[in-house]
């Protein structure tokens, strides 16, 4: 078990790979200070870890989401439908369990903003190809596509080892 304690974001335990938002602590530096007894320096350093070693799309707004120190009820008001009435807080516990199918990507772009997430790393996460590469992957050649996705596996793989 591993303990990293950040002194203006919350804090987070590490236990067999998963993140876990454990206590806040946002007092004792002057405003405008940042950082990690371990020397990282930002919150997309905290995002990069829940990301990193979250399973699933619900998992990922999940841990994100605590990491950041944002209620459920707080996120789902700021994430708007194509309607502009935002989500509905349930909506957006249903989305973190697992219990509904992954939004649309205009939710999706939203949540990656306000949680500091990849859209892009969240739309693979939720099973789906962002519109702008379907759209260039429907006019592209079958031997292109397969040499992309070759690329994008080794990528991964060698990501992973790291």
């Amino acid at each position: 078990m591993h303990r990293t304690t950040c002194w203006a974001e919350p804090a987070v335990l590490r236990i067999s790979g998963e993140f876990r938002l454990i206590a806040n602590d946002w007092q004792g530096l002057p405003a405008g200070r940042s950082g990690c007894r371990t020397g990282l320096q930002s919150r997309s350093f905290w995002v990069t870890l829940i990301s990193g070693y979250m399973s699933t799309f619900g998992k990922m707004i999940s841990g994100a989401r605590k990491v950041l120190g944002i209620s459920q009820k707080t996120l789902a008001s700021r994430i708007k439908k194509e309607d502009g009435e935002p989500i509905s807080a349930q909506y957006l516990n249903d989305i973190e369990h697992d219990r509904r199918n992954a939004p649309s990507e205009f939710l999706i772009s939203q949540l990656a903003k306000e949680l500091t997430l990849s859209k892009d790393h969240l739309c693979l996460a939720a099973g789906t190809i962002p519109a702008d590469v379907k759209e260039n992957v429907a006019a592209a050649e079958t031997e292109t596509v397969d040499a992309a996705f070759s690329a994008f596996r080794r990528a991964v793989k060698k990501g992973n080892r790291k």
